[in-house]
């Protein structure tokens, strides 16, 4: 992220993510990590796609 170059990054599944399904079922509101929190300040951007190995593997080799 901090090279400056284009790239793709894949996420986990933390709880933070899903607070509007986990905090009803625990009872908790769970936390964004400071990294995570700074993320999701900066501009969503993403790419549709085929729903197919071979398109995903294009686009990969063309980062």
């Amino acid at each position: 992220m901090a090279c400056g170059r284009p790239g793709f990054y894949l996420s986990t599944a933390h709880p933070a993510k899903f607070g509007e399904v986990i905090s009803p079922v625990t009872g908790a509101k769970v936390p964004l990590p400071p990294r995570l929190a700074e993320l999701v300040k900066r501009p969503r951007v993403s790419e549709p796609m085929a729903v197919d190995l071979g398109t995903l593997e294009e686009y990969v080799a063309g980062v």
